[in-house]
Order: C-alpha cells, then structure tokens, then sequence
C-alpha cells in the first residue's frame, strides 16, 4: 500500500550513488550499473580517479546476488595500456560489447 501511495503522488526519492572508496586493489571487483569488472592489476591513482568519473565503484558486498554482466579479463588491462586520448573510446567498445551480448 505505501508503495502505491508513493508511486501515485511521485514522492519517492532516488538512492544515492555509491562512495567514491580507495583504489580497489588486485583481485576486488568494480561494478558501474550492471556491469562487473574483476581487477586484475594494479590500478593507478590517475585511473581510478577516471573511472570514478565513468561511473565506476568498488563492490563491497559480500554476497551480492544481482545479476550482472561481466566484462572481458583483459579488459582493466585494455584501460592501462590505452593513452588518455583514447581511452574513452576503448572504454565505450568495451561496454558496447557487453551491452550487445
């Protein structure tokens, strides 16, 4: 019945995102939406700090049972290697082909 009544006069408020946390570290998982990407090698400040900005968080749950849709193993080591310019662009393809499987 809340439920209805919070649907029915639009008083429902949005969660809030998950904090920012410390540089995941080899072997955490990073999730952004319902993607999950398992960290394989050391990440640098510089990276985190950009894929913080992409939308991505450290998961801390222990027994998380949501459905998500894992990328590539190498994909965290794609991000490294790319230069700044382009890593926008590999980071897109990367989630485009979890989006289109």
């Amino acid at each position: 019945m809340k439920n209805f009544i919070r649907n029915l006069f639009g008083i429902r408020k949005k969660r809030r995102g998950l904090p920012s946390g410390p540089i995941p570290q080899k072997g955490a998982v990073v999730i952004r939406g319902r993607i999950k990407m398992k960290v394989t090698e050391a990440v640098s400040e510089e990276l985190w700090h950009w894929m913080l900005l992409s939308g991505w968080r450290a998961n801390n749950v222990r027994d998380d049972r949501r459905n998500y849709s894992n990328l590539p193993s190498n994909a965290l080591a794609q991000l490294i290697a790319a230069e700044s310019d382009t890593r926008e662009k590999i980071h897109a393809r990367l989630i485009n082909s979890v989006k289109s499987s």
